[in-house]
C-alpha cells in the first residue's frame, strides 16, 4: 500500500513543483519570470524491453531570466510521457469493472538555457540543457464508478462516485537520473502571449539500447538523437506566458 500511494503520487509532485516555483517568482521575491505550457508526442529511440511505444507528452516550465545576463535563464520542468494503454471490460454478477494497462513517466528537471538577449523580436530561440530524475511506472487500474451490473439493477447505486470506486496498482517503478537538450523557439504574438516549439532529447543512462544491427538505409533515428545516443525524443508545442514586464 505505501509503495502504492508513494509512486502514484510522485507524479502530482513532480507537476506541483513547477506551479508552485512559479507562484513564488511571480510575487515579490522575482519579477522577471514566464511559464511554458506544451502537449506533444514523443518517440522511443531504440526497441527497448519496456517503455517502448510511442505516444502523448505534456511539457510544463517554469523560467526565471538572469538581471545581469538577460540571454541565461533557470528553468524548472515537469514533463510527463505516456507509452502504452490498453483498455477493457471485465463483467462478473455484481459489477462491470473497467481495467486500464498503462505504462507513463514523470520527470522532474532543473537546468539553464540560453537565449535571445533581445525582448524586441518577435522570435527568440533557444538551447537548453537540463538534468533530473524520472519515474518509469506501470500501472493496473480498476474502475466500477460506472457499473451497470446486478448491484446497480438491485440497489441503483449507478451515479455516485467516490475514491473507493477505483483502484491502482503499481506493477512496475523504476527510478532513473538522466538529463535532456532542448532546442526550440518563443513565437510571441502579443507582449504577454506566445508560442513555444520544440523538441527534447532525454538520455537516461539506466535505460539500455538492445543489441541490434540497423540497415544505415532504414535507420529513422535523425543526426542529433544518434550523436547524443538519446533515449526518447519529444516534439512540442504551446504557449509561453511572460509574467514580468521589462
Amino acid at each position: 500500500m505505501l509503495k502504492r500511494l508513494y509512486f502514484s503520487n510522485f507524479g502530482c509532485v513532480c507537476l506541483v513543483i513547477p506551479l508552485l516555483l512559479g507562484a513564488l517568482q511571480a510575487g515579490s521575491f522575482f519579477s522577471r519570470f514566464y511559464y511554458e505550457i506544451d502537449g506533444g508526442f514523443h518517440l522511443p529511440q531504440a526497441a527497448y524491453e519496456k517503455y517502448v511505444d510511442p505516444g502523448v507528452s505534456l511539457r510544463i516550465v517554469a523560467s526565471y531570466i538572469d538581471p545581469d545576463f538577460p540571454f541565461i535563464r533557470y528553468d524548472t520542468g515537469f514533463q510527463y510521457l505516456q507509452f502504452r494503454r490498453e483498455e477493457w471490460w471485465e463483467e462478473d454478477m455484481w459489477a462491470d469493472v473497467l481495467v486500464t494497462n498503462s505504462e507513463q513517466s514523470y520527470g522532474l528537471t532543473v537546468g539553464p538555457r540560453l537565449t535571445s538577449p533581445s525582448s524586441k523580436g518577435a522570435i527568440r530561440p533557444y538551447i537548453g540543457l537540463k538534468g533530473g530524475l524520472f519515474l518509469f511506472t506501470e500501472t493496473m487500474k480498476w474502475d466500477w464508478s460506472g457499473n451497470s451490473g446486478l448491484w446497480c439493477w438491485l440497489w441503483g447505486d449507478c451515479e455516485e462516485d467516490s475514491e473507493e470506486d477505483t483502484y491502482t496498482e503499481v506493477l512496475d517503478a523504476r527510478l532513473h537520473y538522466g538529463w535532456m537538450l532542448e532546442l526550440g523557439t518563443n513565437i510571441f504574438l502579443r507582449r504577454h502571449f506566445g508560442l513555444d516549439i520544440g523538441v527534447q532529447y532525454n538520455v537516461i543512462p539506466g535505460i539500455s539500447r538492445p543489441v541490434t544491427v540497423i540497415d544505415e538505409d532504414q535507420q529513422t533515428i535523425g543526426y542529433i538523437s544518434r550523436k547524443l545516443n538519446a533515449t526518447y525524443m519529444t516534439f512540442y508545442i504551446g504557449t509561453s506566458i511572460p509574467l514580468f514586464t521589462d
